[in-house]
């Protein structure tokens, strides 16, 4: 039995978010605005992850909507500190 593979889910997501620093680091280079990779940031972010929400076979409990809206405005606000 090989190693458990989620465990490189912490490197892929550190390549990825060294490699985004790079491509928004030339993009204001080029005079993309704030505004603009702010938006574009976020909507790449939830088209990649409202497909998640069609994998689920069971119901969702109304009940428990508040962990992931909780979820959904720290990241938020974790975004835009990262782009101030």
């Amino acid at each position: 039995m090989g190693p458990p593979y989620y465990l490189f889910l912490p490197l892929l997501a550190a390549i990825v978010y060294a490699a985004s620093g790079l491509c928004y680091k030339r993009a204001f280079q080029e005079g993309v605005g704030l505004a603009r990779s702010f938006f574009v940031s976020n909507l790449v972010v939830g088209l990649a992850f409202v497909p998640l929400l069609l994998i689920e076979d069971r119901p969702i409990p109304w009940r428990d909507a508040i962990y992931p809206a909780a979820t959904g405005v720290v990241f938020f606000l974790g975004n835009v500190l990262n782009f101030m």
